[in-house]
């Protein structure tokens, strides 16, 4: 804390004359005080102050817009972040006025500001307009008509605003207010189905949007709805800190180790494999709402191959629940092409009860995505009743329509296996082991959005930096 002598030095300091004032019809003028007992240096100060009084005319000329616009639910910029991304429109005439205010150790900045009509225009709705058309055979009817009028939607955005490619799609679609489908309909003896639309987005809003992204706390927090299943690690043991009572049962001696974030387990080799058996829950049984999210680092490339011999282009588990070829089936194949790690996930093609095996279907990594040993990776897959997708450490990989991957219903009733595969239907063989450390298990009953997978990405790489 500072001297109160310092701060008696700082307050003359900032006691500098003003220049004459050049009036402005629709200036503002705006006080903002603050105690200069916290701040290290005098620009600090002078910044915080101004920055503040800025705000506080903001506030005065375009407060009703902000608040309407970040009262609605889930809207992907906060009010704060509009404030601060409007900064720049103020002007301010003259010097600024610094001053000491009523209190001790009180500082004061007085501004007189104003906004140009340019930059009052980008708290102005804009419209948008865009006709989209589309076939899709693996689709149903229901969603083709879905997906194209959020394609006509998401692509209108991006002609407005190009930076705004490869946001994802939830967050996108919160940007345009009041849309309105003026033509809708199957073109005639066709599968095609278009869509017209119209509607309004805001300058500032889409500026802001791009400037700070979502709130991260506020994703983040997000997050928590609908975990059932959460496993850290950080106690070296397998204990559902979700509270929902999904512990899991150690086989092995797996060695607890600094992870990702916090502890880690890291799984025997081939040689000699650990797994972590969860018994089935109401909670875990959800087999068309979820998202399965988990850090790994493979650290060993001998593995088991589809034979069940020893290879070093095998795979190696993740995570399953089922077993083989029954249910989702989460892991890493070694590609013989360029000799990288390949986070895949597996739907199967087998009836638990024994029944003959249909064809399976993965979602892949994309090529060129593949990762190297020694790596700590997040891979997340997440279904609901429209699409499958696969996310490498929280970017889209690859995606299927749901109905074509296909989960045996006896999924809801089966265990989940970390580190090792179930084989066969009921068998106690297990296959796949993993040579390498598994941390932040994350099971949900929802699927999640592309921007909370970031946003729990961003947070435990955070966590992992401020670790070191």
């Amino acid at each position: 804390m500072k001297h109160p002598l310092s701060v008696i030095f700082l307050l003359i300091a900032l006691l500098l004359p003003a220049a004459p004032v050049q009036a402005v019809d629709d200036a503002v003028e705006k006080t903002y005080c603050t105690q200069g007992i916290a701040y290290e240096s005098l620009d600090d100060l002078k910044l915080d102050l101004l920055n503040n009084a800025k705000k506080a005319v903001i506030n005065e000329l375009f407060g009703e817009f902000i608040v309407a616009s970040t009262a609605v639910e889930n809207f992907v910029v906060t009010k704060d972040q509009i404030q601060t991304s409007s900064l720049g429109f103020v002007r301010v005439e003259g010097n600024t006025d610094f001053h000491n205010g009523d209190d001790f150790a009180d500082v004061c900045v007085t501004i007189r500001a104003y906004v140009t009509d340019e930059d009052r225009a980008k708290f102005d709705p804009e419209q948008l307009e865009k006709k989209y058309c589309d076939a899709d055979d693996d689709l149903t009817t229901a969603q083709l008509i879905a997906y194209v009028k959020d394609e006509t939607v998401i692509q209108a955005l991006i002609e407005y605003n190009p930076k705004l490619k490869g946001v994802d799609k939830e967050s996108l679609l919160q940007l345009v207010q009041k849309v309105t489908y003026l033509e809708s309909g199957f073109i005639s003896d066709t599968q095609t189905y278009c869509a017209a639309f119209e509607g309004y987005v805001v300058p500032v809003e889409v500026m802001a949007f791009l400037e700070t992204g979502p709130d991260l706390e506020t994703k983040v927090a997000a997050t928590t709805e609908g975990l059932v299943a959460y496993y850290s690690f950080d106690n070296g043991a397998a204990n559902d800190e979700s509270e929902n009572g999904n512990n899991g049962t150690i086989h092995g001696n797996p060695e607890t180790v600094s992870g990702v974030k916090g502890q880690a387990l890291k799984f025997g080799d081939y040689n000699h494999p650990d797994y972590i058996v969860v018994a089935n829950s109401n909670s875990l049984s959800s087999i068309d709402h979820f998202t399965y999210s988990l850090w790994f680092n493979i650290l060993d490339n001998t593995s088991q191959d589809g034979n069940g011999g020893v290879s070093q282009y095998g795979y190696q588990t993740f995570l399953g629940k089922s077993g083989d070829r029954t249910g989702i089936f989460l892991y890493a194949v070694r590609s013989d092409t360029d000799g990288l790690w390949y986070p895949n996930v597996m739907n199967g093609g087998c009836d638990l009860t024994g029944g003959p095996c249909g064809s399976t279907v993965d979602l892949y990594t994309q090529t060129g995505m593949g990762v190297n040993l020694g790596e700590w990776h997040m891979v997340s897959v997440t279904h609901n009743d429209q699409r499958v997708r696969l996310y490498l450490d929280g970017v889209l990989q690859s995606e299927l329509v749901a109905d074509k991957f296909m989960l045996d219903p006896a999924m809801a009733t089966r265990p989940i296996y970390i580190g090792k595969e179930l084989g066969g239907t009921h068998e106690a063989t297990m296959w796949f082991p993993l040579s390498g450390m598994l941390d932040e298990i994350r099971i949900y009953d929802r699927a999640l959005s592309e921007t909370e997978l970031q946003a729990l990405y961003k947070q435990d790489t955070s966590e992992k930096a401020a670790q070191r």
